[in-house]
């Protein structure tokens, strides 16, 4: 029973990872775009959304 338990979380850990990996393909489609229109502050503004995403990504992984 307590494998079945372990099954079932790491099912649910991929899932998550899967979208978190989708989230961080996204930002790095958005720097690019404008890392090559030569915009730097677009640049630091999604990378900082970046860095937030991702602590609130930790915040939610601790509080389960």
């Amino acid at each position: 029973m307590t494998h079945i338990r372990n099954q079932e979380k790491a099912v649910e850990v991929v899932e998550v990872d899967t979208f978190g990996v989708q989230r961080l393909q996204d930002f790095l489609v958005e720097v690019g775009a404008a890392a090559r229109r030569d915009e730097a502050v677009r640049c630091s503004v999604i990378l900082q959304d970046l860095a937030t995403a991702l602590h609130e990504r930790r915040q939610i992984k601790v509080m389960r």
